[in-house]
């Protein structure tokens, strides 16, 4: 396989001639992020109180070169009379300007809760608060002023056919109280000697306080078509509008990046990866159910490699880790030492984005990293797909220009299950000839909607990009047992739990029509993807890579088998191995629990671990897998319950946390 002509490390971006550029007639050309200006500003350069590098907007996470953290807290007293509880000026010798600000109790009841919620966590660890029965005292906290920080980046060459794209805002803490109204500015000085004045590239104010519509991320795309060939600094100001007004302000620039245009010859694909929370494959026509649950998703299937044995690392939502990082699951937030999937397309230039449902999957946890934009829809408490896929949908439309990353999450079809009219009665004569009832019947009804839904999301996918170029991953984190072993939900590592579906689709890159036996993990989709990009494929991760099944003519694999975390359970900790065939459950404290699937799919019947000789092969083979797990876990258990979920304070993620089963 051809490698990519675009597959070059960002320092040798910059370096590209373009001549030409193979687009389409009357459109502009593909754009790439020759230099992404945030990670050219060294962090210690910064002030102690500007290291934040990541800033929340209305639900949106970006990259920025600072965010403002609070310096201190303190109990003060505040008149109830005083709206904001606004005070300023009250810097010590030697210090930058500051003010003490709260949250006003005259805001509307939800403002408050997210206002009230940002605050306490851009002060500190979240679940740290200051408490006081202090007659007449709340508690404040101490922000830092931006008077002036202007950010020069190093020099940069600006190729033809190039241009400035970044956001602006001012940070959420601020919307609510006297802050002032903040001039951005973006200026570029030429290199070597002096080159006359600097050029103003952009101007525009913001004034949250005062304008309902500054309360968000603004996108700018700016053409550096004057500056073309030549080596600037550019300058990032932030200013009052009004140099005399005493109140502070707190703006963002968000992920600022020169774009050039890609080089001739091979082009990279845009790349949709798709999980759909809670989907098993045992519920899905797709794979042989009764049912016809999925017909869409079946078609889909028809258009590319369809892997029937997929099965997840972890039996809740954290199993997310694994289908970023490519490395078995071993805590709640991704360690530093691992590296995701949009880090790693990142280094080769792609820009990336997601949008997911929050709750368990958040920012906090190591999800956002490697994303210019990451998005939490905060409004829903349950899944909502349409919204969700709409949004994703509507931000591939606007960056239809340049290849990217998109990674999409939904917890459409998760407990509580309430499918929308008219999939409420979908089925129903389907479902009394095959005995189907409660909330089983519920749950495939949101999955015959999700189907639906994932269809119109796909068909906008086709209309906006080349399909050509468009590799599609679509999965699940986890399924969903319905008393098929005695429990609810997704509690126990059998395969209702741990098989889900995962499908690729590129045409001319991954075979059409084909289905693989193999059994897969979550762990493979990272070398998957890099592979059939033409890129290196890391030795860090545990995964390997699928592309030799997925191209044509098939390959083959140097793997048989593939393991889970059951999380805690009756007698421990449980880990899972499985074959194709046979499959074993270790639990530490009770023997284990081994399956031939052959005879025993369903996995009703235990046989004792000298029944079959795979039944060793797999418990020794997990031993080495075990051991590898608590390398990762110095002094913590290799196995996690499921239902524990990360501490929070934020009320709306709770209530979605409860809503969804996580917390009580």
């Amino acid at each position: 396989m051809r490698r990519w002509s675009w597959a070059a490390p960002l320092l040798l971006a910059a370096a590209w001639t373009v001549t030409s550029c193979a687009t389409d007639p009357g459109e502009s050309p593909e754009l790439w992020p020759s230099s992404r200006l945030v990670d050219l500003i060294p962090r210690d350069r910064l002030p102690r109180h500007l290291r934040g590098r990541v800033a929340e907007v209305g639900d949106v996470r970006r990259p920025t070169f600072y965010v403002v953290k609070a310096v201190s807290r303190q109990l003060r007293a505040c008149p109830e009379a005083k709206a904001n509880c606004f005070f300023t000026d009250l810097r010590p010798p030697g210090r930058a300007p500051s003010a003490l600000v709260r949250i006003p109790r005259a805001m509307p009841s939800s403002d408050r809760k997210r206002q009230t919620s940002y605050a306490w966590e851009t002060i500190g660890r979240i679940g740290r608060r200051i408490r006081t029965n202090a007659e007449g005292a709340v508690a404040v906290w101490e922000m830092p002023s931006l008077e002036r920080n202007d950010v020069t980046t190093p020099p940069v060459e600006i190729l033809p056919g190039s241009e400035l794209r970044f956001a602006t805002a001012t940070q959420p803490v601020a919307w609510n109280v006297a802050t002032a109204p903040v001039d951005f500015v973006v200026l570029a000085r030429r290199s070597g000697g002096d080159r006359g004045n600097p050029i103003e590239l952009f101007r525009t104010r913001m004034d949250p306080t005062a304008v309902a519509a500054d309360r968000a991320w603004r996108d700018h795309r700016i053409p550096l078509d004057r500056l073309a060939g030549e080596t600037v600094r550019m300058e990032f100001q932030v200013r009052k509008a009004d140099p005399d007004d005493p109140r502070f302000q707190l703006p963002l620039w968000g992920d600022p990046a020169i774009w050039s245009p890609l080089p001739e010859g091979d082009r990279p694909p845009w790349i949709v990866l798709v999980s759909v929370d809670t989907l098993r494959a045992q519920s899905m026509s797709t794979f042989g159910y009764e049912i016809e649950t999925t017909p869409s998703f079946s078609k889909l299937a028809e258009q590319g490699t369809l892997l029937e044995n997929a099965y997840t690392t972890f039996i809740n939502t954290a199993a997310h880790h694994s289908m970023h990082t490519g490395n078995y699951h071993t805590r709640w937030r991704i360690p530093a030492a691992s590296t995701t999937l949009a880090e790693r397309l990142g280094s080769y230039g792609y820009p990336a984005a997601a949008f997911t449902e929050n709750a368990m999957l958040i920012a906090a946890m190591g999800m956002e990293r490697g994303f210019g934009l990451y998005a939490e829809n905060k409004q829903v408490t349950l899944g909502d797909a349409k919204t969700t896929f709409a949004q994703a949908l509507s931000w591939a439309q606007a960056n239809r220009r340049s290849p990217f990353f998109l990674f999409v999450h939904t917890y459409a079809v998760h407990a509580p299950y309430d499918p929308e009219p008219p999939y409420d009665s979908a089925l129903v004569e389907e479902f009394e000839r095959a005995g189907v009832e409660g909330d089983l019947r519920l749950y495939e009804q949101e999955v015959r909607e999700l189907d639906d839904d994932l269809a119109r999301f796909v068909r906008g996918l086709a209309a906006t990009l080349p399909p050509e170029r468009l590799l599609l991953i679509v999965t699940a984190d986890h399924g969903e047992e319905f008393l098929e072993h005695g429990e609810r939900y997704h509690m126990q590592p059998y395969d209702e739990v741990l098989h889900v579906p995962l499908l690729f689709l590129w045409p001319g890159h991954v075979a059409a029509g084909r289905r693989v036996g193999i059994p897969v993990s979550l762990t493979d989709i990272v070398p998957s993807v890099l592979d059939l990009l033409g890129l290196p494929v890391p030795g860090d991760v545990d995964g390997v890579s699928l592309a030799p099944l997925l191209r044509s003519p098939a390959g083959s694999i140097d793997r048989q088998i593939v393991f889970a975390n059951g999380g805690f359970g009756e007698g421990g900790p449980r880990l899972v191995a499985r074959s194709l065939d046979h499959k074993c459950i270790k639990r530490s404290s009770v023997g284990p629990e081994c399956f031939d699937l052959r005879a025993d799919p369903f996995e009703r019947n235990a046989l004792p671990v000298d029944a079959a000789p795979e039944f060793g092969t797999l418990l020794e083979a997990l031993a080495d897998h075990e051991a590898l797990v608590a390398s990762r876990r110095p002094g913590g258990p290799a196995a996690m319950s499921p239902n524990q979920a990360p501490p929070t304070d934020d009320p709306e993620r709770k209530r979605k946390l409860e809503a969804l089963g996580y917390v009580e």
